[in-house]
Order: structure tokens, then sequence, then C-alpha cells
């Protein structure tokens, strides 16, 4: 939304919106002239405005009624980023159950290295633009979410599908229905596939690229290593090599995030020297395996994992004596995915289970934070404590951080900003 609110304004268009709690989000956008109101309140609604509003809204807001009485104009946040992408000639939209905000800040560093100028709109937090970048009105890039199939208001002349997971489960019913949902934003483009991807090979296109390190694709990484800072391995299109590259980020999934960037950069042409120093330079965005800093001494890392497979790969990135403090996200995502979660924290040393974010759902027991930590301390292995205040939780962290080699904040919500202030 804020992304969204910044191109607004560098078009000259008067921009308010509501939220509720200061951020540094909020502030930023102050600064640049937006009105922002602390309180959803009917009265920020006139006659001779248009509305733009996020999924994770109720129905029941009082600013949407409000817009809703007037009938003034109404738009999903994604059918105003529909709108946009058309006023441009390149637009790739990524999408994926995990590593969205990465490869698209992936693909947006290569275009910048090839003396180009692109429009971003990023999930996340990029070294150098934030969450957006205005560019000219060639190439935009910029994720596209599957919840609640928003993505499907978006036509990009580029499509990249990193992975499909079981996820939304408040939007899908099935992982049939979500593999459908993506089938049909893909429809029309050029996309681009992950080969070894189980639910990804069953999507199709006229023209697709794949890219993989398992199974035979396009594109290609073989000879892997892994490095201190990341794996390196070689590149190969359609069976001959272009070169080396050498990661700076970790984990297995950053190699098939580089992959899908580099099918697509090579797909518009870029060379591949150009494409091997921008990932090479590539350190990451915020909130993705970050180190923010020190508690006791001990180095602190955030995380915006909070899927089972994402908290699996994170985990794999860190000291194996490392203490994990995880927030679930959403009641509907814990109860539905329990025993997944139960099976990726079990094995933890130590784990502590923060109350959960739920954003904008209500309470609902059987998916709540508490249960997941009963679960896990019945099949665990090693401690398992739960949380339910923020002077619990810091207690709990000062308690339980002795002896380990680094302390891991993992979670969606609020988390990752109050590990930051618990750091010294």
């Amino acid at each position: 939304m804020s992304a969204l609110a910044k191109y607004l304004v560098s078009l000259g268009k008067v921009v308010s919106g509501s939220d509720k709690t200061p951020s540094d989000r909020t502030r930023e956008l102050e600064r640049l002239g937006v009105k922002v109101h602390y309180k959803h309140a009917p009265q920020t609604i006139k006659p001779d405005c248009v509305v733009v509003y996020t999924s994770a809204i109720a129905d029941d807001n009082p600013e949407l009624l409000r817009a809703k009485s007037l009938n003034v104009k109404i738009l999903k946040r994604s059918e105003l980023l529909g709108l946009i992408i058309k006023r441009f000639n390149m637009a790739v939209g990524v999408s994926g159950s995990h590593g969205k905000t990465t490869t698209t800040a992936m693909i947006s560093d290569i275009l910048l290295m090839g003396g180009l100028d692109p429009t971003v709109f990023v999930g996340g937090d990029c070294k150098g633009y934030d969450n957006f970048r205005l560019g000219d009105t060639e190439f935009c890039v910029f994720e596209a979410c599957e919840y609640k199939r928003n993505f499907l208001d978006l036509k990009p002349r580029f499509a990249v599908v990193t992975n499909v997971d079981f996820d939304h489960v408040e939007s899908y019913k099935s992982v049939d229905a979500q593999i459908d949902a993506f089938q049909k934003f893909i429809d029309g483009t050029t996309c681009f596939i992950c080969a070894d991807d189980t639910f990804s090979k069953r999507l199709h296109s006229v023209t697709c690229v794949s890219f993989g390190i398992k199974n035979t694709a396009n594109f290609m990484a073989k000879n892997l290593v892994n490095n201190s800072l990341g794996y390196s391995f070689s590149v190969y299109r359609q069976g001959v090599r272009l070169g080396r590259i050498n990661l700076k980020v970790k984990g297995l999934y950053n190699v098939y995030n580089a992959l899908s960037a580099i099918a697509f950069a090579d797909t518009v042409n870029l060379p591949f020297k150009v494409i091997k120093q921008a990932l090479e330079g590539f350190t990451g965005v915020k909130r993705r395996g970050e180190m923010i800093g020190r508690i006791n001494g001990v180095k602190a890392y955030g995380d915006y994992a909070h899927h089972p497979t994402e908290i699996l790969n994170a985990i794999k990135c860190f000291d194996k004596n490392a203490l994990v403090v995880f927030q679930p996200h959403t009641y509907s995502r814990t109860k539905y995915l329990l025993q997944d979660f139960v099976n990726v924290l079990k094995p933890l040393p130590k784990l502590i289970i923060y109350k959960t974010y739920p954003a904008r759902e209500s309470f609902d027991g059987e998916g709540s934070a508490k249960r997941l930590c009963k679960e896990v301390q019945n099949a665990g292995v090693g401690i398992c404590l739960y949380a339910h205040t923020k002077t619990a939780l810091r207690r709990l962290i000062k308690k339980q951080i002795s002896g380990c080699d680094s302390v891991v904040f993992i979670g969606a919500g609020d988390i990752y900003d109050l590990a930051k202030t618990f750091l010294d």
C-alpha cells in the first residue's frame, strides 16, 4: 500500500491514508506530504476521492462502508496496481508461495546494473530504494501475491513463478485450487517456471522458460558449492555453460531465486557479465536472514519466514546452537498446517513461541500459538516455551540465550520490531 502511495505522490496526486499505529513507513509517507490518519474513521472519506483498500482489512471497515455509501470509486490494491502496470512496456510480475521479495529485488538489481531504469514495487525493503523505486515507463518489476487470487487483477507481459506451496488456507480449499489460480495468472505471458518444484511443473504456457538444479531445464545451476556467505554455482543455458556466480545470500532456495532472475534477464537480452555482477553484489533484503544486532553479546537475526517450508529453509542457514523465537502469523495458517509446523519446529534445541500475530483474523484456539507450543512440547526433543506478553518474552530470551551462538526471530508479524527493542 505504501509503495502505491509513493507512486501516486510522484504523479502529483493528493494522497491520504489510515493505519492503526505510527511506524517508520507512515512517517516516511508523511514526509512525502501524505496525510496519515491513525484511526479508521468514516469522516476521512470524501465524496471526490478514489478509495483503495487492501484485502487484509475486514469488510466492515468503517472507511470502506463510508466509501460504499457515498458511491465513490473503490479499488482493491491489486486493481490499482493492475492499472499502473498497463503504463509500462515490459512489466514482469514475480509470483510464488516463497521468494517473491528476494527475486523481485534480484531482477531489479540486474536491470539497474544493465543501465536500465526500472520502476519497482516490492514487498520488503531493498537497499537503496526501500519498497518502491520510480523509473521510466519501460520496465516495471512487481510482486504478484496470490492471496485471495489478487494477482489475477494483474496482466504482466512476463510472469515468474518461484514455486507453489499450499498456503493462504483461508483463500484456497486445496492445492489444486491454488495451482489453478497460478495457471490463470501466467496465461498469455512469457513465464518462468521451476522444473524441480512439484506443483509448478503442472503449470504450462505457450512461451515457458524453465529453471532448475535437479531436473533438466532451460537454465540450470550445476557444480554447487556451499560457501560461508552463500552458494556458488555454474550457470548453463540449454546445456551451454555461461559462467559461474558466487552468491552472498545463504540458502539453496536463493540459488533457485537467482536462477529465475537469470532466466528472465537473459530472455530480455542482458549480458551474463551484467547478471553476474549484479547477483554477486546482491546482499539480500531486510528481514530475510538479516543480522539486526546483538542481544547480550549474541548475534541476533530477523527473518520473515511464516510458512513451514520457509521456516525449515531459514533454520538451515543459521547455527545449530541457535535460540529460535517464532511468532505464528494468523490462526488459520497455524490450524490447517499445524502438523507441518510441529515437524519443522520439534527438532530445535531451544524454541520460544510468541503469541500469534492475528493480522485480519479473530482468535481461534485451535490455531493459537499456545496450542502450537503444547504440540511441539509433546513431540519435541528440546526446550519449547510460550510467551504471551512482551515482558514474558524478554524474560525468557534473557534466560535461554545463555550458551547460544545466535538468536533468530522468525515471523511475518511484529516480532521483527519487537526484536529491535531488545537489542543492546
